[in-house]
């Protein structure tokens, strides 16, 4: 105890980065989980009365009221031009428009209910004003909230380009007039900005256009970073969130959780499931948020979390991305969930990269318990286990549990890897912190000349000295840390020997 607290001083002292990633994170937070795929032996006789009692009428109810959206969609748009990219489309009017609407509120009205969502709680009034707040935006835990905003007031969601081509929904999807995003062509997310300025215009007729901003579902424990999207345009917003209480079916649907059939199932089964729709102010930019997208993001973010009363926090979707191949690679989905946004900050690494390092970590995690230990760490440096390695291994164990989880591994790996913000510097930092297995703060000469024979076995006396005497400026016969990474930055080969003496 006494050696790992020392280390963490010594961090402290002179090697903050890793403080600073750690530093006001939520990492026992996960906002991609869902827990209640576990039943209790009273919610199985539960579920299990449901399934041969009201469920197969509320399937019934579904299927039917998703037909019924589908055939009112598809007559709506009877001999209207398909949409052409480059081309300008204008919005539904006359009987079409009516039509939409009316089959819509109808039918969502219907598969809510299917679904168990009895009544629908809405505090405040929509704005139902596309010229006074062109956006609405609004949380994201399920495929539930979109539907009862569409039920409350007519929208034009953003999806990907995907959702045209849905058997049933995809009609729906055109009917309304979906701002569609084509992930695969680089333009299509600008020109979605320009869509959203041009249905801002005075007397358009577009009606709002709805957006969620975290792009992913979360359990709605936290806000997670927003894309840039609903604010780029510089345009009004108005603000929605979403609150789902509940107490045995959580209707989150993420990565780490039910299938989107068991939770259908699941909530159905519910004798009936909770939403509140919280409809706040419009939020008017000020000029300096119209210039900076992310400077409105963050403000409305912030504000939107007061509502919510729950954190912000700097997961993304990048970790809904790394969850994935967490699975893949059979890790926990949790090591997934990492804060990359946040760690990038620091560190010069990109999802592929951090799926490359979750591949080794997973490659020396062979019993697949999500955490390394001493043994297995050496491993990824094809050594035995030695006073450096263990003091680099104590260094990255920032929860002091005799174990690394795949965040301390990705974030040690990365700085030896000059992969940081500070880069070579931070580097060498981290080296000289290893070398220094008894914290003392400073390298003597017999140290030195062990890391150097460790690569160099048949390296001289005289040699050994030569290195010593530039690397010690003031004479003292020791080297501290900033003598060591000056001395190393004169240098840069230098680093590769330093870090293969681990």
């Amino acid at each position: 105890t006494t050696t790992t607290t020392s280390t963490t001083d010594q961090i402290s002292s002179f090697f903050p980065i890793l403080n600073e990633l750690n530093e006001n994170e939520s990492q026992h937070l996960n906002p991609f989980v869902n827990t209640t795929i576990f039943l209790s032996n009273r919610e199985r006789l539960k579920l299990s009365f449901a399934t041969v009692t009201y469920f197969p009428l509320r399937v019934i109810l579904c299927i039917s009221s998703l037909i019924f959206c589908s055939i009112c969609s598809q007559i709506a748009m009877l001999g209207y031009p398909k949409y052409k990219k480059g081309e300008e489309i204008k919005p539904l009017k006359g009987w079409r428009k009516l039509l939409t609407r009316y089959s819509l509120v109808i039918g969502i009205r219907l598969f809510l209910f299917s679904f168990g969502y009895l009544n629908i709680k809405v505090k405040g009034k929509p704005t139902r004003n596309a010229n006074k707040a062109p956006v609405i935006i609004c949380n994201h835990n399920t495929f539930i909230e979109p539907l009862a905003i569409q039920f409350l007031t007519p929208v034009s969601p953003v999806g990907k380009a995907e959702l045209r081509k849905l058997p049933l929904f995809g009609s729906c999807f055109i009917a309304v007039q979906t701002v569609f995003v084509d992930r695969l062509d680089p333009s299509s997310r600008q020109e979605t900005v320009e869509q959203i300025r041009n249905r801002a215009k005075p007397g358009s007729g577009w009606p709002q256009v709805m957006i969620f901003p975290e792009g992913t579902r979360t359990n709605g424990k936290a806000l997670i970073t927003y894309k840039l999207g609903p604010f780029s345009p510089g345009v009004p917003i108005e603000i929605v969130t979403a609150k789902f209480p509940w107490k045995y079916c959580d209707p989150s649907s993420v990565k780490h959780g039910p299938s989107q059939v068991f939770l259908s199932w699941k909530l159905m089964c519910q004798v009936y499931n909770e939403i509140e729709l919280d409809f706040h102010q419009v939020y008017t930019p000020t000029e300096e948020e119209k210039q900076d997208p992310k400077l409105f993001s963050e403000n409305v973010r912030i504000l939107m979390s007061k509502y919510l009363q729950v954190p912000t926090t700097e997961h993304s979707l990048d970790d809904v991305l790394l969850q994935l191949c967490a699975k893949k690679v059979g890790e926990p989905m949790e090591q997934g969930v990492i804060q990359l946004r946040n760690l990038r900050k620091f560190l010069d690494i990109d999802v592929d990269t951090a799926k490359e390092y979750l591949q080794r970590f997973a490659s020396l995690d062979t019993e697949k318990t999500g955490r390394l230990t001493l043994k297995q760490f050496a491993q990824g440096f094809k050594t035995e286990v030695t006073p450096e390695i263990t003091h680099l291994f104590e260094t990255l164990d920032v929860d002091q549990d005799g174990s690394l989880d795949f965040r301390d591994y990705l974030i040690g790996l990365s700085v030896l890897n000059e992969k940081s913000s500070n880069k070579t510097k931070d580097a060498l930092k981290l080296a000289f912190h290893v070398f220094d297995t008894e914290n003392k703060g400073y390298l003597t000469k017999a140290q030195l000349a062990l890391i150097l024979r460790k690569v160099y076995p048949d390296m001289t006396e005289e040699k050994v000295n030569n290195y010593f005497t530039e690397a010690d400026t003031n004479k003292s016969g020791q080297i501290n840390c900033d003598q060591f990474v000056a001395f190393a930055e004169k240098y840069p080969q230098k680093l590769p020997l330093f870090k293969s003496a681990f």
